[in-house]
């Protein structure tokens, strides 16, 4: 019988099943992204170094207040002015529909090594 385990909440209260839920998915399908990937002062959910592709989690209970949308929109333009490309994506796209993002993110990941 499996345990259903308790939510374990990170720093940034974004809770991280969501983002292990990502990174599952991600290994799924065969691909390799980078755990909690550290860019200077920001850390990233789910990363693939290689192609500075960013992929966030966001639980949208979580941005209501303005700070964290703040830090939110300085950590994506930061990453984005050092040549990052970053994919958003909700809980509930992550719960329903982990297939059809770890697609997008493999059209991103073609497009970036062709394009190099």
């Amino acid at each position: 019988r499996n345990e259903e385990q308790p939510e374990e909440m990170d720093a940034d209260g974004i809770s991280s099943n969501l983002v292990r839920r990502l990174y599952e998915g991600f290994l799924a399908h065969g691909l390799q992204p980078t755990l909690g990937y550290r860019v200077d002062q920001y850390t990233i959910d789910v990363a693939f170094p290689e192609l500075k592709i960013a992929v966030e989690a966001v639980e949208h209970d979580f941005l209501i207040s303005s700070d964290v949308w703040e830090q939110e929109w300085e950590k994506e333009s930061y990453l984005k002015n050092h040549g990052w490309t970053v994919l958003r994506f909700s809980g509930a796209r992550i719960d329903e529909d982990l297939s059809r993002i770890v697609e997008k993110v493999s059209r991103e990941m073609t497009g970036k090594s062709n394009s190099s």
